[in-house]
């Protein structure tokens, strides 16, 4: 049950600020000071070396915070929370389908890769086409990049991984996507589809 209170925690620390569009500097002091005393300082999960790249990190974070929009933000802040290796530790991933962008189709994994499952009109076509990279990551890689943030087995972090892969707002913070507007998608026996929002 530790767990639960750690994750609400970290929920509050990345829910408090408004989506920034514009290059504003954001105050972002309160959201650090909650996820510093109410996370960091309190979780028993780090190991003594996690906990000081933990603690530095943070610092850096502290520095850089304010030009960063929410799901860059949220990001580091999950990268840090990761440190701590456990998968009770970590950052509540499911708002991201609330506050950031999606694209217009939804993935499924299954046993052999990576598939449309659904779609918006317009792009029903696509449904059942099994997607060998997503903004030029495969499934391989796009579970290995996830890992730096999410925390878990496989198979739950492979639950959360749609919350990361769906929105081009968080591949683009992540530096994987070219535009956080939309996401080129490349099929299995050749094609490619660009997606939007």
């Amino acid at each position: 049950m530790r767990g639960l209170p750690v994750i609400l925690l970290l929920l509050l620390a990345a829910c408090s600020q408004p989506s920034e569009t514009t290059q504003e500097l954001v105050d972002r002091s309160a959201d650090l000071r909650v996820f510093e005393e109410g996370f960091l300082a309190v979780d028993n999960s780090f190991s003594d070396s996690a906990r000081a790249e933990a603690q530095e990190r943070l610092e850096e974070l502290k520095q850089a915070s304010g030009k960063m929009n929410d799901a860059q933000f949220e990001l580091a802040i999950a990268e840090i929370a990761a440190l701590t290796e456990n998968g009770h530790s970590t950052l509540y991933a499911a708002h991201w389908a609330e506050k950031f962008n999606r694209l217009a189709v939804r993935f499924y994994i299954a046993d052999d890769g990576l598939f449309v499952a659904d779609a918006q009109p317009g792009f029903e076509e696509l449904i059942g086409k099994k997607v060998e990279r997503v903004a030029g990551q495969n499934l391989a890689d796009l579970r290995v990049i996830w890992d730096r943030y999410h925390n878990g087995t496989v198979g739950y972090r492979d639950q959360t991984l749609y919350y990361f892969i769906e929105s081009p707002e968080i591949l683009h913070a992540a530096g994987l996507a070219k535009s956080a507007d939309e996401v080129t998608l490349e099929f299995a026996g050749g094609g490619k589809a660009t997606i939007p929002v």
